[in-house]
């Protein structure tokens, strides 16, 4: 652990700057914080349901009955005991136990096999192993397990990660995909470590093809064809070598710098500011801090509908979905626009709001603190989410709505745009203000040519790609709606977090 190596004072706050980080090379630790992480979020999942009645209990009779006892009762003591029951059975006819806990035994029966091969008698010396194992448990912790299927995705995954097909077996795939090919025109074949598709207008070449759920993304290109192959190569690379390979990956640097820059500025600097009310670790003034926790960020790219990001209370790491959309008429350019704005989003709610918090209760400055309170008389309270407000606080979403005056939902070009260039974020009153009529300017009014060559244009977005007149009606088959009074929309499809996130217990770090 790093000692705190700096204090100084700015606006009658002292600001310690200081990093504390998890010593991964230590077994035990290792692998007792990944359980942790894991049995905090089944508890985090169970105190969700308790709390809240769900589609399961409007027929249940053992509910309708344990409450009917509850309302007929007096006395106070057995109405707490009542209540106990009546959550109880409120867990009990969830989908947590009727659904999730049955379809992730199937899972865990269907790659029983090949993770016992890998990790059974494994010492974790491997850095690749333990990214691996990390990165399943994290899948278990908050993957929305609905359905499942022998041919689920995730099953194929795991089990090519856990332990690589053997050449017999990738021959024996890819035989079976030109027999049984969903396109005439779609041939495919192994020359050493190489994928060699062929089809009626094109052939490309996937090298390391280790590197990839095969099974996958044989069927994804057999279905999908060609034309979006970057996009189902990046869906179907394997955990441990989306570090190296995913497409966020190949430009890390300028999206670290970019991202860096933005959370070094003086708006989100304000915002985080509001979230304590005595001394705090700076933890946005550490560039080399900031640095560090972008390297540590692991991505998954596998669909869920639980969480766009999250950081973990037990490793201080951040994770993050790391794939962007495809849609028809959409040009690469728009996709990647759309994916960094809303990673950047992300990034702002997760470091400067979540993360700030729990370094310092991992820190035990001033015996640590708690996301603050926010008052249900105040203008602002109705802008929060639904779990947010049963809470009564929640920093993330205290960060994005002092910048952005709202909860993000939703984006415009214009919007993506204005939030990626680092010369919007000078002050916190300037940044509302201007980002609130950003769709009214010229995208030269929202974006600096300097941001575009040193950012934009390494990160795979041409300003020239972009719709010439955004302001235009937009089908619905081109884009997610048609407005005729703003730019192109697009969605964040999934919630910044699952709804148990928010009943997390106000937990104090175990050392």
């Amino acid at each position: 652990m790093n000692d705190i190596i700096e204090e100084s004072n700015l606006e009658g706050k002292k600001k310690i700057q200081c990093t504390k980080q998890i010593n991964w090379e230590n077994k035990e630790l290792f692998i007792y914080m990944l359980y942790l992480m894991l049995l905090f979020s089944l508890d985090d999942e169970i105190n969700y349901y308790k709390n809240n009645q769900n589609k399961y209990i409007v027929d249940s009779k053992r509910y309708h009955e344990k409450y009917e006892e509850y309302i007929l009762c007096e006395d106070d003591e057995v109405k707490k005991k009542k209540i106990e029951e009546l959550q109880i059975i409120q867990v009990c006819e969830s989908e947590f136990l009727k659904i999730h806990i049955k379809n992730i035994r199937y899972f865990l029966c269907k790659v029983d096999k090949n993770f016992k091969r890998r990790f059974q008698n494994n010492k974790f010396l491997l850095e690749e192993d333990r990214n691996i194992f990390e990165d399943y448990l994290y899948f278990l912790s908050y993957y929305k397990f609905h359905s499942m299927s022998a041919k689920d995705f995730t099953i194929k995954l795991w089990n090519e990660t856990f332990l690589a097909l053997s050449e017999e077996e990738k021959t024996e795939l890819i035989n079976r995909t030109n027999i049984y090919n969903k396109n005439e025109n779609f041939y495919c074949e192994l020359k050493n470590d190489s994928l060699i598709i062929t089809t009626d207008t094109d052939q490309e070449t996937i090298t390391n093809i280790d590197n990839y759920c095969l099974s996958s993304l044989l069927s994804d290109l057999n279905s999908n064809g060609l034309c979006n192959s970057d996009y189902y190569k990046n869906k179907n690379l394997k955990p441990n070598f989306l570090k190296e390979n995913l497409f966020v990956m190949k430009n890390k640097y300028i999206w670290k710098k970019l991202n860096i820059k933005i959370l070094n500025s003086n708006a989100i600097k304000e915002a985080a500011d509001t979230l304590f009310t005595g001394s705090y670790i700076d933890i946005l003034s550490d560039v080399d801090y900031l640095s560090e926790v972008f390297d540590n960020i692991r991505f998954y790219t596998y669909p869920t509908s639980s969480s766009l990001a999250s950081s973990s209370t037990t490793s201080l790491r951040i994770h993050e979905y790391g794939l962007y959309k495809i849609k028809n008429n959409r040009t690469m350019s728009e996709s990647l626009l759309f994916f960094y704005g809303f990673n950047t989003i992300n990034n702002i709610h997760e470091i400067s709001g979540h993360l700030n918090i729990q370094v310092q209760n991992f820190n035990l400055i001033n015996n640590g603190c708690e996301s603050p309170r926010f008052d249900k008389k105040s203008e602002n309270y109705k802008l929060y989410s639904d779990y947010a407000k049963t809470r009564g606080k929640e920093s993330g979403e205290t960060i994005e709505i002092k910048l952005f005056g709202k909860l993000i939902k939703e984006l415009t070009l214009k919007e993506a745009l204005f939030i990626l260039e680092p010369n919007n974020y000078n002050d916190l009153s300037s940044f509302t203000k201007n980002f609130k009529i950003c769709n009214s300017k010229t995208f030269n009014e929202i974006i600096s040519n300097e941001t575009l060559e040193l950012y934009l244009k390494p990160l795979g977005i041409k300003i020239e790609e972009l719709p010439k007149n955004p302001n235009n009606v937009y089908e619905t088959n081109q884009f997610d709606v048609s407005r005729s009074d703003q730019n192109p929309v697009d969605y964040r499809d999934m919630e910044i977090h699952p709804p148990e996130f928010y009943y997390k217990k106000d937990r104090k770090f175990i050392q």
